[in-house]
């Protein structure tokens, strides 16, 4: 950035954002050059600061690292002397991102508004192909046959803390604005208005019914990059079931076509952190809801860094809240299915878990890879494979090297002997952990 960049971006950004916190800042101006600990890395840098007149001084950097201190003098102000001298305490460390209209930044990942699309910067690459895992049950074949994908509502998730409201803070919510949102969203034609109680109780109604309003109207796709994750294959699939692999490229090109009820979607991955933090629901920067509840949807603790989850969120009209799932309260209807569909060419393979085939489909082993199913819906799922994706067929199993075992997929071919009798022909082609 040059001098007359960041003189620019000073000027239109940073003293604009302060003055939006009540601030009134002072046009005397100084350059400084402070050392500061971020992040574990010492950094070294000349900054210029801003004074303001509640005796608070904010450092902006405006070269290496694109952020900006607030900073508090304990003994005034001297040029050149740096920041570990104890002269001065940062109390905040803000990252440029945050300044910007409708955007929030945590870690290397951006959370943002633009043009009326969530969308999330991280520094990871957009995968070509995405595996998602099902259960052996009528709920998974069916996503499969049909082509869909189901779009959860949080509520459906396994990680209670995923996607949760209590992500949000809502402590700086005033009491003008509390007034203002029950009135623009028609929340007191049904609840009784009442901001200190409210305040005292932690704001759980205004946040609930929020919560409400913005997840009637999205969906959560859990995907990943791990096919042959072990406890994957376990929590997920039990080892009975089955995982698809999806072509991204296919079915964001076909997303529009096959889904008209879906106004919008986003697609990033989940970021994983050591602690969950909450997020100011009434970011200064932001003129809605949308980036608190994208920044919500989109973090995780670091325990579930195995599922190297990516995440793709459906935005439409009325999908509905399951309130049932965790209380007494009826549901909120639903006046569309939450699914998203995607054209047959969009799976490039299917593997079937170790135990697909058990006693529960199986009637007879007439040899070693030929049995004689039960009839059941298997049976038919296994029909609409041959059918349908012969050529994409794998079979999750064991890969013993130098005595050491390794999880595979590989490649098969299933024939039908007569109506209820299948042979598995093997391969020896395919990939292992």
């Amino acid at each position: 950035m040059s001098p007359i960049e960041a003189e620019a971006f000073l000027n239109k950004t940073i003293i604009p954002f302060i003055e939006q916190q009540g601030y009134k800042v002072l046009k005397d101006r100084k350059i400084y050059s402070i050392t500061f600990s971020h992040n574990g890395k010492q950094i070294t840098d000349t900054v210029d600061t801003v004074s303001s007149t509640n005796g608070e001084v904010i450092f902006a950097i405006l070269e290496t690292d694109s952020m900006f201190l607030v900073c508090t003098p304990k003994r005034g102000i001297t040029g050149g002397e740096p920041m570990l001298t104890g002269k001065h305490s940062v109390t905040e460390i803000i990252p440029f991102d945050n300044l910007k209209p409708n955007s929030f930044k945590y870690g290397e990942w951006l959370y943002k508004l633009e043009n009326g699309n969530h969308e999330v910067e991280s520094p990871k690459e957009t995968p070509k192909s995405v595996f998602k895992y099902y259960a052996n049950n009528t709920n998974g074949k069916n996503a499969v046959t049909n082509q869909y994908l189901f779009c959860s509502h949080p509520y459906h998730l396994n990680d209670s803390m995923d996607s949760s409201n209590l992500l949000w803070d809502f402590s700086k919510l005033s009491e003008p604005l509390f007034l203002k949102f029950y009135n623009q969203y028609n929340f007191n034609n049904h609840f009784e208005v009442n901001y200190e109680e409210e305040k005292k109780n932690g704001f759980i109604q205004i946040k609930q019914l929020f919560y409400d309003m913005i997840t009637n109207g999205s969906g959560i796709i859990s995907l990943t990059t791990e096919p042959l994750h072990t406890l994957m294959w376990s929590h997920y699939a039990t080892e009975k079931g089955f995982m698809i692999e999806l072509d991204w490229e296919t079915i964001k090109d076909e997303l529009p076509a096959l889904n008209e009820n879906i106004n919008n979607y986003a697609f990033f991955p989940i970021q994983y952190v050591e602690n969950l933090e909450s997020i100011d629901f009434f970011l200064s920067n932001c003129n809605s809801p949308d980036v608190p509840f994208l920044y919500s949807i989109g973090v995780k603790r670091q325990d579930w860094n195995y599922e190297n989850e990516w995440r793709l969120v459906t935005y439409a009209n009325g999908y509905g809240v399951p309130d049932s799932l965790l209380s007494p309260l009826p549901d909120i209807p639903s006046s569309q299915e939450r699914k998203v569909f995607y054209p047959l060419g969009a799976i490039k393979s299917i593997t079937l878990g170790k135990q697909f085939f058990n006693g529960l489909n199986v009637e007879q082993h007439i040899a070693p890879l030929t049995f004689k199913m039960k009839d059941s819906e298997d049976l038919k799922f296994v029909n609409f494979l041959i059918e349908k994706l012969g050529d994409k067929i794998f079979l999750c199993g064991e890969y013993e090297e130098a005595k050491a075992f390794k999880r595979s997929s590989e490649r098969i071919s299933l024939t039908k002997i007569n109506d209820k009798t299948i042979l598995i022909e093997r391969h020896n082609e395919g990939f292992h952990s």
